[in-house]
């Protein structure tokens, strides 16, 4: 329910670990683990919403005004 909370976290982490690269006393592995572990938190957080997509292909009236057809 609260799993969008992780994509911002993710993005954020991936924003302090360019930083980590542009400064010379950070360890770069530790960065590169930073980066890895923030993008799998992303990445997870993408396929655990997954499950609020619509399936856009299983209606035929894509594209259409809704209350442009006077059948609805």
């Amino acid at each position: 329910m609260f799993s969008h909370y992780f994509v911002v976290i993710a993005v954020n982490v991936v924003t302090i670990a360019f930083k980590f690269l542009d400064t010379p006393e950070a360890d770069r592995f530790f960065t590169a683990i930073l980066m890895t572990a923030a993008l799998v938190l992303f990445f997870i957080s993408i396929f655990a919403d997954s499950i609020y997509f619509l399936d856009r292909n299983a209606d035929d009236s894509i594209g259409k005004f809704p209350y442009a057809d006077p059948e609805i």
